[in-house]
């Protein structure tokens, strides 16, 4: 059965339960962690952090395990490290930091190029404030533009992708909701320039997940997709689906009517669970809405909706699970 999606993990995710894995290097090692991922069935590639995952010999090691491998690299992922951008990356208060932001995603753009990516998303962590009055607004807004737009031309056959969070680490992101970092893509009218949207941060910014996603949907904006769960105070990371699964067929539903062709990265942190096993049904949620939205007549959800008939759409929803 052809899959819905093409589906895509974190590294990070691989390194738990390590008693669950016979790891041939005998330890923890990058490439013990990339051989795990290949265990994965129905899994098409990977998203890689920069420069986290690029230290010492790593960048060898990752093109020599992606020669031999069936996945496949997306695309890189910015993580600004804490001690060098604590105090804002794109944002930060001396110039020459904010130009070293620049040239890090530079570096990411030059790596996912090298690697045969086609995508780097941009999380900016430390933009942001804790107290009011702490920062000027207005300037942080135009420096944000600012570290966007020379990335996003530095890269310019790539998709740059932006990724928003409502807090954490800041207590107040800059770009802080789906609105937020639209008007900021908008704003710059690169034809490169995206959102990833990640399904708990929607959750913590209180936002409907599926309204949030048409949004970027229509104006072709939707670069990626970071599907999780969680209970809605915290970036929990918990397997898709698993907390709240009317909102999360919902979304679905709108990725599969705006034929979403990105990538469904699964942002998720098993901790306790073997995560083979937790990225496998991830994906098996996945497939389980996607096919449930296959059995729904679409003229009947249509006639439904466009009466508001909420106990019509649910038994119609009912009718439709296996």
């Amino acid at each position: 059965m052809t899959p819905h999606f093409r589906y895509a993990t974190r590294l990070n995710s691989f390194k738990a339960r390590p008693d669950l894995y016979t790891w041939k290097s005998g330890r923890i090692d990058l490439r013990g962690v990339l051989e795990r991922m290949d265990l994965v069935k129905g899994l098409d590639g990977i998203y890689i952090n920069y420069p986290e995952h690029f230290l010492g010999d790593a960048r060898e090691v990752i093109s020599d395990w992606l020669a031999g491998s069936n996945l496949q690299l997306f695309g890189l992922n910015i993580r600004f490290p804490d001690q060098e951008f604590g105090d804002g990356g794109f944002t930060h208060p001396d110039s020459a930091q904010r130009a070293r932001a620049i040239d890090l995603c530079k570096r990411a753009v030059d790596e996912c190029r090298a690697l045969g990516g086609d995508e780097v998303v941009i999380w900016p962590a430390h933009d942001g404030c804790d107290y009011p009055m702490q920062t000027d607004h207005d300037l942080l807004w135009q420096h944000t533009l600012e570290g966007l737009a020379a990335v996003a031309e530095y890269g310019s056959e790539l998709k740059i992708s932006v990724e928003f969070k409502p807090a954490e680490p800041r207590r107040r992101s800059l770009l802080d909701s789906t609105a937020t970092t639209l008007l900021a893509v908008d704003g710059l009218g690169l034809a490169n320039l995206g959102l990833t949207l990640d399904y708990c941060h929607m959750l913590m910014a209180h936002e409907n997940p599926s309204m949030s996603a048409v949004h970027c949907l229509r104006q072709g904006k939707l670069f990626g997709m970071h599907m999780n769960d969680g209970h809605g105070s915290l970036d929990d990371g918990l397997v898709t689906g698993s907390v709240t699964p009317a909102e999360t067929l919902e979304l679905i539903h709108y990725l599969r009517q705006f034929k979403f062709d990105g990538v469904i990265y699964f942002d998720t942190f098993p901790v306790r669970e073997d995560p083979v096993r937790e990225c496998e049904l991830n994906i098996t949620q996945m497939e389980a809405f996607s096919r449930q939205l296959d059995r729904v007549d679409p003229a009947r959800l249509q006639v439904l909706r466009s009466q508001h008939d909420a106990i019509g759409v649910l038994r119609l929803l009912n009718e439709a699970k296996p």
